[in-house]
């Protein structure tokens, strides 16, 4: 308990420690740590020991990570749970499932992949409408979930036994490679166009010297 000389309590911390948390600017433990020592000054609180504020964040942070589960997984429904379920089924011939694919697209395709790109983001976009999902948890928990996804193989997400993390977890890679995928489609045609443009503009000019040169010729 953090009691100070003005009668403050860790329910003080407790209460400002939410709203905090969701800020992505303050994710890092150390940044918690850091507003909590400031409310304790605030308020002229006796300041507690590292290892006090310490478990104090860590339970606040597994608090408020589970609000972001349970919220995540709550807009879920069962045709696209069982879809998502699909993404963790290993081919027993390569070895690898489709959920392997999802963390294998961070480099960006050439111009020349560019149709097979558009047709994995339907592929993507098939599996369910991600924004929706992950409406209301800040860029930065999102971020954070899918950077856990992506470095955990589908043996070690099936042990999570937390059926809300898992999904989490799973909703926040394939929205962060949604994203990627549908910039890298943006970023991809606009280059195409632009070379479309390019290469018509560099054939006109032939064609406008001839038309001047005819039209010179008939004057």
């Amino acid at each position: 308990m953090i009691q100070g000389l003005y009668g403050c309590s860790d329910l003080h911390i407790r209460r400002k420690f939410p709203q905090y948390y969701r800020d992505p600017a303050k994710d890092n433990p150390a940044d918690l740590i850091n507003v909590a020592l400031e409310e304790l000054i605030r308020a002229q609180c006796e300041l507690p020991g590292y290892t006090t504020l310490d478990e104090l964040t860590k339970k606040i942070r597994t608090e408020v990570n589970r609000g972001f589960f349970t919220l995540v997984a709550s807009r879920v429904d069962a045709a696209a749970r069982a879809r998502l379920a699909r993404l963790l089924v290993v081919d027993p011939v390569t070895r690898r499932s489709e959920y392997d694919g999802l963390k294998s697209v961070a480099q960006a395709a050439s111009l020349g992949k560019f149709k097979g790109r558009l047709a994995f983001l339907r592929d993507l976009d098939a599996l369910g409408h991600t924004e929706v999902w992950v409406e209301g948890v800040p860029a930065g928990k999102v971020a954070h979930f899918a950077g856990e996804a992506r470095v955990t193989d589908v043996a070690d997400l099936r042990k999570v036994l937390d059926e809300d993390k898992r999904l989490t977890l799973i909703v926040s890679l394939l929205h962060t490679v949604r994203t990627g995928v549908r910039d890298d489609v943006v970023t991809m045609f606009c280059k195409r166009m632009a070379a479309i443009h390019k290469k018509g503009r560099d054939q006109l000019e032939p064609l406008r010297e001839i038309h001047r040169a005819e039209s010179e010729r008939l004057l």
